[in-house]
């Protein structure tokens, strides 16, 4: 428990700095990786919808400050982190897995950024949105599915175990 909770930690650290520092190097047509969120949907389809929601809160609120808005971020990856995070027991078979927990997790994500751009009147291209939501879909999706494979390897070799449920532990 305290190793995956130091990975996680450390984890969630390095995809903050390198959402703040090389992300916007690694554009593809206009279009970001979310690296963090890649981590936090990564680390809750392990953990569950409590450690996504933690996860997402604190790493929302790091990057609200760093971008100066009024808590877009810690709602966006708190309900990604819920919404991946339910999926902890899917019985989903191997790579699947993270495809079917990671496209829509992102979309809902990129919905509530779109409704708090739309309510903060920000100007978008409107026209431009189904490309750079598919962009930013696959994008996405493959950094977390490679994150879900090394962290599949972690916990395969036991350094690290999920967190278990109430329910689980009996």
């Amino acid at each position: 428990m305290l190793i995956f909770s130091l990975i996680m930690a450390a984890s969630l650290f390095i995809a903050l700095l390198l959402q703040l520092t090389v992300a916007n190097s690694m554009a593809i047509l206009g279009v970001q990786p979310d690296i963090v969120f890649a981590v936090i949907v990564s680390f809750s389809s392990i953990g569950g919808p409590m450690l996504g929601s933690i996860c997402g809160a604190a790493t929302g609120m790091f990057m609200d400050i760093a971008f100066l808005s009024p808590g877009v971020y810690s709602f966006q990856y708190t309900i990604s982190g819920i919404i991946s995070g339910l999926f902890h027991r899917s019985r989903v078979p191997g790579i699947l897995r993270p495809l079917l927990i990671c496209v829509p997790a992102y979309l809902i994500k990129e919905s509530a950024m779109l409704l708090a751009l739309y309510l903060l009147n920000a100007s978008m291209d409107w026209a431009a949105l189904p490309a750079k939501l598919l962009t930013g879909t696959v994008y996405t999706t493959f950094i977390a599915l490679a994150l879900y494979i090394l962290l599949g390897l972690l916990e395969r070799i036991n350094i690290i175990r999920p967190v278990k449920d109430d329910k689980e532990a009996d």
